[in-house]
């Protein structure tokens, strides 16, 4: 059995691996690699062994009100090639809509405290670890929707309010799944959408408590024109992800609570006051085809195997 250390030291040469790997195929440096992690860095290297996968680039994405510039993130991003496909995309063209990011997981505070604005008793913090993960950049269009749909047995266009860039919506949780099976996708558990959403912060939203903010970042019940809106128009939180909060509310792989058959819904929707969009809000429904309604939604993930 090999010892501590010199676990450490093969995972960090595997690391170092990757790094050389990424480099070439992203232009970055393996210091850069490794200050994130060794995690982060095998991640980074399964992801390059992904045929449906296309490295993007490493990108800068700064946290909302850090008008220093010191509190930033700098991940990798991926073009999903079915998504690619399926929004018609020209050669070299890019589109939100069609891009992961992986994001380096680690421990955070899930739930909000208990002198939080709108705060409900379903929101108990507690600190978990999150592995690293792909998430989607925006929840999953009807464009992107409708080219997956014939090969997971689903209709393809189910949304009330029509438009390829918009989110689609009146999906049931089963529906998600089924779709993101069929494309080798899944929801993200609720602790890894609480992460993604908050992207470090600590705040009622990803950009801090002030509610009057909020239509910066979200479509809600407050904002003009009450329904679905193009993904990716809002601003992007700390790990460039749009519509984190509003537009509509998005599935989760979680039970609503013990003993209970709702699932997790996460985010908030157009219909919702400010309160509902928070980053630590729950909402729960049935997931048969009795919650196919048109402020329900989904962002999928991928799993990386280190």
């Amino acid at each position: 059995m090999l010892r501590d250390d010199e676990q450490r030291t093969r995972t960090r040469e595997r690391a170092r691996v990757g790094a050389s790997q990424v480099h070439e195929a992203l232009g970055v440096y393996a210091d850069w690699l490794l200050e994130h992690g060794d995690a982060y860095g095998e991640a980074l290297a399964c992801c390059l062994r992904d045929p449906a996968l296309h490295a993007l680039g490493i990108e800068r994405y700064a946290c909302p009100n850090d008008v220093d510039g010191e509190r930033c993130h700098e991940l990798a991003v991926w073009r999903f090639e079915p998504f690619a496909r399926w929004s018609g995309l020209a050669e070299g063209e890019r589109s939100v809509a069609t891009e992961l990011v992986l994001l380096p997981g680690g421990d955070f505070t899930i739930g909000s405290p208990e002198d939080e604005d709108g705060r409900n008793d379903d929101e108990s913090q507690r600190v978990v670890c999150v592995a690293p993960f792909l998430m989607a950049r925006v929840p999953v269009t009807q464009a992107v929707w409708r080219g997956g749909a014939s090969g997971a047995g689903l209709p393809d266009d189910p949304s009330y309010y029509k438009g390829p860039a918009r989110p689609v919506e009146q999906v049931s949780w089963h529906d998600a799944v089924a779709w993101c099976d069929a494309q080798g996708l899944r929801l993200p558990t609720e602790e890894e959408w609480e992460y993604a959403s908050r992207a470090g912060s600590t705040t009622e939203y990803c950009f801090g408590s002030d509610d009057s903010c909020l239509a910066e970042y979200a479509w809600f019940v407050d904002t003009p024109d009450r329904k679905t809106h193009d993904v990716g128009l809002k601003a992007a939180n700390g790990f460039g992800l749009h519509d984190v909060h509003g537009n509509v509310w998005e599935w989760c792989d979680a039970k609503y609570g013990p003993g209970s058959a709702s699932r997790v819904l996460r985010g908030g929707s157009w219909l919702e006051r400010a309160s509902h969009c928070r980053s630590a809000s729950r909402g729960g429904a049935d997931p048969g085809p009795g919650s196919r309604e048109p402020y329900f939604g989904f962002r999928p993930s991928r799993s990386v195997s280190l």
